[in-house]
């Protein structure tokens, strides 16, 4: 379980070195027939990304590319293309149990020019084996959205993770469940899920700051640019100078967060966006609606669609008002706010010290 003997670079510089392709990374080796095949990718993870594959008879080299790179790409494609998916790369392959081989691999599905808010994601495709190289796709042909899957055994219960779905989380399982997560570790219990749904302390760290202590935040993973988050809390636990509510969040400068919170006058409901390093920690209030007191549950809306962002809210299940319509939601895209992990909603708690 230790690295020994010394070091050998055995490949430097991409399938055609002389092109002087940009970066090479994310080596995956493995043997078939005789050979040791090396895949990697090149071209940066954006749209020029291409995964390539080299082989030689003894592990540490020499390598030989494959006179056919790349073994899956977009960058060919025309770029107004209906339904697109980019920025391909990042494979790896795998043979079944059958002897069927299916390659796992990255990219993106924007939603205007090169502009996405999921991040990266996973896609599976079938490999075909031709002269002995694993081809994923041929040149020029796309990434079909919907695949027939290996037959392989399947969870009944699994959440589901493509296509059109609707999902309830209540929070009412002991332990929080796998889907959900939080910014880095927590090192003391700020939360608790039980028969009386999620129940969050708030903390004096903003979703603005990583680096000084933890926001409470609850996230799951977006995963279609077309959804609609609700959220339904308990406005009567929110006390003086306290916010809670549903965040939208790309990472520490890009966010959107609607918040329910408490002063002298009475409730409000705050819609909060940051856009950039500037601006008060808990971002810039683009909206307010007075709430009343003697209600016990508010609700909140995000409805996206692609680069557009409607906020709504409701008070004790009744019909839906909007709160702000109209929103930009590019501004969490990987275009504007950098990154590449994707938005990620949930429940959030913020209570600001008194000093700051």
């Amino acid at each position: 379980m230790k690295l020994v003997g010394p070091r050998k670079a055995i490949v430097d510089g991409g399938a055609n070195p002389a092109a002087r392709p940009e970066y090479i990374e994310g080596p995956h080796l493995f043997r078939h027939d005789g050979y040791y095949y090396l895949s990697a990718a090149e071209g940066g993870t954006g749209e020029q990304h291409a995964e390539m594959v080299f082989r030689g008879r003894v592990v540490t080299g020499p390598y030989e590319p494959w006179t056919g790179n790349p073994v899956l790409t977009q960058r060919d494609l025309p770029a107004d293309r209906a339904l697109p998916v980019t920025s391909t790369g990042h494979a790896q392959f795998v043979e079944l149990k059958d002897g069927s081989w299916w390659a796992v691999f990255l990219a993106t599905r924007p939603y205007r020019g090169n502009q996405y808010n999921l991040g990266r994601e996973t896609f599976l495709l079938p490999v075909t084996w031709r002269d002995g190289w694993p081809v994923i796709l041929a040149h020029g042909e796309r990434v079909p959205l919907v695949e027939q899957r290996p037959a392989l055994p399947r969870d009944p219960r699994a959440t589901p993770m493509s296509g059109a779905f609707h999902w309830t989380e209540r929070f009412r399982a002991p332990t929080l469940p796998m889907p959900w997560m939080t910014i880095n570790v927590p090192h003391r219990p700020w939360f608790a899920t039980g028969s009386d749904g999620l129940r969050i302390e708030p903390s004096a760290t903003p979703l603005s700051s990583y680096e000084s202590g933890q926001p409470a935040y609850i996230a799951h993973r977006l995963q279609h640019h077309k959804a609609i988050i609700d959220i339904r809390l308990d406005g009567r636990g929110v006390t003086a100078g306290e916010q809670a509510g549903l965040a939208l969040l790309q990472n520490e400068t890009h966010f959107y967060a609607a918040g329910v919170t408490r002063d002298a006058a009475g409730s409000s409901l705050v819609l909060y966006r940051r856009n950039g390093k500037d601006g008060p920690p808990a971002g810039v209030a683009l909206s307010r609606v007075a709430l009343p007191d003697n209600k016990t549950s508010v609700s909140i809306r995000f409805r996206l669609d692609g680069p557009r962002l409607d906020v709504f809210y409701a008070v004790d299940a009744n019909e839906w008002h909007p709160l702000l319509q109209g929103l930009d939601a590019s501004l969490l895209s990987t275009a504007s706010a950098g990154g590449f992990t994707g938005v990620t909603f949930g429940p959030y708690a913020y209570r600001p010290n008194p000093a700051d």
